[in-house]
């Protein structure tokens, strides 16, 4: 099975993008209802 990759070339908050693509939520900083968590998470969906 092929692994996937993610690039982050150029990407603010590159931590925060790769925990979610692993799903390590744990590692997270913030709270799911934290409205800064929000914004990025979105983003993350849209790209």
């Amino acid at each position: 099975m092929a692994e996937w990759e993610f690039k982050t070339d150029g990407l603010y908050f590159v931590e925060f993008y790769d925990y979610i693509f692993r799903s390590h939520f744990e590692n997270l900083e913030m709270k799911r209802d934290d409205m800064f968590f929000l914004v990025i998470f979105d983003k993350y969906l849209r790209a």
